[in-house]
């Protein structure tokens, strides 16, 4: 996993904390704020599992060429 990609999930994680906490203080932008951070992070893994599922089948497809074309 690549710094960029942990530190935007732990940032929407955080997020989710922040805005559950501030709507348990009474303030309804917290809730906003959560449910935002829940679909940004809802996005957030199905693009992790999409590039896990291209970058598995680019890697099998690859050995099968380099295995077919060897002598």
């Amino acid at each position: 996993m690549r710094v960029p990609r942990l530190a935007s999930g732990t940032g929407l994680y955080i997020a989710e904390i922040a805005g559950a906490t501030a709507l348990i203080a009474g303030r309804v932008a917290g809730l906003y704020v959560a449910a935002v951070a829940m679909l940004i992070l809802l996005v957030w893994i199905i693009s992790g599992a999409w590039l896990l599922i291209v970058g598995v089948s680019s890697d099998a497809s690859e050995r099968e060429e380099t295995r077919v074309r060897a002598p």
